[in-house]
């Protein structure tokens, strides 16, 4: 089941900043974290690359940062920020525009990188095939969370609260 799908997610970070997750899902199977690239040409590159290479011709080349690399920081600030979850609840996904050829791209980890052609197919395998890590309750506590981190505004005020009602729901529940 899913139940919280979010575009802008801010997540403080520890030194006292904060870490925008563009686009995420959460899902009882984990979060399934989404970097879109919009590119033409082709790209290769290495996980363990600091820099990826475009070309848009045989003679034509841009280098770009590693996408993988931003991604490891999303997730490690979700696993700083939600201390009692592991990286093996973390789906990283790289969608590449279709008129952009993967060529040669060495991983390591779990990490997708994929052309937007096999997106859904991909994705929709992994939500069949991954064992479930969160359940209904979490799967609640966290969208409550993460639904209040989706503007950045007064962020650190609005998670107070939250915590502090949610503490309060706790102690209800105790009661009865």
């Amino acid at each position: 089941t899913t139940l919280f799908r979010s575009v802008d997610t801010y997540m403080p970070t520890s030194d006292g900043g904060t870490r925008v997750i563009h686009l995420m899902m959460l899902h009882q199977t984990g979060f399934y974290l989404f970097q879109s690239l919009q590119m033409q040409g082709w790209i290769i590159g290495s996980e363990d690359s600091r820099w990826w290479t475009r070309f848009t011709s045989p003679e034509k080349k841009n280098y770009f940062d590693n996408p993988i690399w931003r991604m490891d920081e999303d997730i490690q600030a979700m696993i700083d920020f939600f201390p009692k979850t592991k990286r093996d609840f973390f789906h990283p996904f790289i969608v590449v525009d279709d008129a952009c050829e993967l060529r040669d791209i060495k991983l390591s980890s779990d990490v997708q990188v994929i052309n937007q052609a096999s997106f859904e197919t991909t994705l929709k395998t992994m939500l069949d095939d991954a064992e479930t890590v969160l359940s209904k309750g979490n799967l609640a506590q966290l969208s409550r969370v993460l639904a209040v981190m989706q503007n950045g505004a007064g962020l650190e005020q609005r998670l107070l609260d939250l915590k502090r009602s949610m503490k309060e729901e706790s102690e209800r529940k105790r009661i009865l």
